[in-house]
């Protein structure tokens, strides 16, 4: 079984998120490669120096014959994401109904001027 894992800088969140969710499990990881880049932990993966854990967004757009994939199902994680756009522009009807269902449907909102 593979022990080695290549992962984000300890500043990102999908790492924060990652090595949380292992011990919730009991297991600490051993990180032995740091990348701020998808790419290279994925090119590091295809050349056998261990495994990684990354977005299906991606993997979507990168695919390899390479690599294995293997999703990890119930792997409860959230991750926080913004809207960003400046107030004083005029914003195209479909562009505002899209902020109008992302405020209604979401559950924490947090609006910062």
């Amino acid at each position: 079984m593979f022990k080695t894992f290549i992962q984000s800088l300890e500043s990102f969140k999908i790492r924060e998120t990652f090595i949380k969710a292992c011990e919730h499990v009991g297991f600490s990881p051993s990180v032995e490669f740091e990348t701020e880049s998808l790419e290279t932990a994925c090119s590091l993966v295809e050349n056998g120096l261990g495994i990684s854990v990354v977005p299906e967004s991606f993997l979507a757009l990168n695919p390899s014959k390479r690599r294995n994939v293997v999703f990890i199902k119930d792997f409860a994680s959230k991750r926080t994401v913004y809207l960003v756009y400046q107030p004083e522009r005029y914003l195209p009807p479909p562009i505002q109904d899209f902020i109008d269902i992302t405020l209604q449907f979401s559950n924490e909102i947090i609006v910062r001027k």
